[in-house]
This record gives structure tokens, C-alpha cells and sequence, in this order.
């Protein structure tokens, strides 16, 4: 059974979506069902706000756990987990065809969806236009996010980095 946090109607991002990450509960921080830190409300006036500043900066400090197995950043993933790579070709994990043992392979969550720090390296960002499907855009763009269909097809798995870089034409 996987921990899942359901998301704080007046957080700033991630809005609306089932993502774990520290939440202050009164004057308690859990992630999932784990109780992180606890702040004594007899010895500290300001506890219950404690908490949430320290849930706020763990987040902001460690990522989020893993949406799927809820995994901390630095973790190897959970059996089953549909968000861990492959470490050997890139691809999802848990449906990998690859043939080789991959207890070997383990990549750990970094606290980001697989893909996005690379999309962000490459300067590759889309947005979904209306009629037209996703297009490719500036990050500056509002709408903008990580391409991950372009570094699904423009990248090149590196097992040995355990991440996806530039082909060596396009550098």
C-alpha cells in the first residue's frame, strides 16, 4: 500500500494532484504515514507554525517523495513503482524488457519526475495548443513545461550517468 498525501488546497503548486510531500499536521510534519518531526506545543508557542515552515522547507530542500511508491529523494523506489527508470535503458521500469538483472540497474528518486532535470539542461519546454497538440515553446513561455516526448526521442540514454544526454551529433 503506498503513502499518498492529498494535496493542501491552499498550497502554491501542485494543486489538486495526489503527490506525497511534508505536511504539517497541528504541530507534527509527516511524509505519507511517516511522522518526520514532531514540535512540543508546551515548549514552543509557535509550534503548529513550525511545522508548517519545516514541511515547507523540507520540500522546498529534499523534492517531493515519489508520487507513485512514495520514496524519499535518494531511495531506491518501491517494488512496483511505475515512476522508476530502468537503469539501463531509461525506460519505465516495471514494464523494461531489457533481460537483464535489474536489481543490478537501481536508479534512486531524485525528488523529480524522471526527465525533467535534462529537459530543463537541454532548454527543452512545450505547451499544449488548443487545436494543435503539444508544441515546443521558450521556457519563458507561461504555459511552458519539460518536453519529455522530445527527450523520450532527441536524447540518448547513458547507463553508465544513469540519465539521458545530447546525442554526440548535437553537441
Amino acid at each position: 500500500m503506498r503513502d499518498l498525501v492529498d494535496c493542501c488546497p491552499d498550497a502554491e503548486s501542485d494543486c489538486g494532484e495526489d503527490k506525497p510531500k511534508a505536511e504539517a499536521r497541528g504541530c507534527e510534519v509527516f511524509v505519507g504515514n511517516n511522522l518526520i518531526r514532531r514540535f512540543d506545543p508546551q515548549s514552543d508557542a509557535g509550534a503548529c507554525t513550525n511545522a508548517l515552515e519545516y514541511a515547507n522547507r523540507w520540500n522546498e530542500r529534499n523534492g517531493r517523495p515519489c508520487p507513485d511508491c512514495g520514496a524519499l529523494p535518494g531511495a531506491n523506489h518501491n517494488p512496483g513503482c511505475d515512476v522508476e527508470q530502468c537503469g539501463n535503458c531509461g525506460g519505465q521500469r516495471l514494464g523494461c524488457s531489457c533481460g537483464i538483472d535489474l536489481a543490478l540497474q537501481r536508479l534512486p528518486w531524485t525528488g523529480e519526475w524522471p526527465g525533467t532535470m535534462e529537459c530543463r539542461e537541454f532548454g527543452w519546454y512545450s505547451k499544449r495548443a488548443a487545436g494543435r497538440g503539444w508544441q515546443r515553446c521558450d521556457e519563458t513561455d507561461p504555459q511552458a513545461g519539460e518536453d519529455l516526448n522530445r527527450l523520450a526521442v532527441d536524447a540518448v540514454w547513458d547507463k553508465e550517468q544513469g540519465r539521458f544526454i545530447l546525442p554526440p551529433e548535437a553537441v
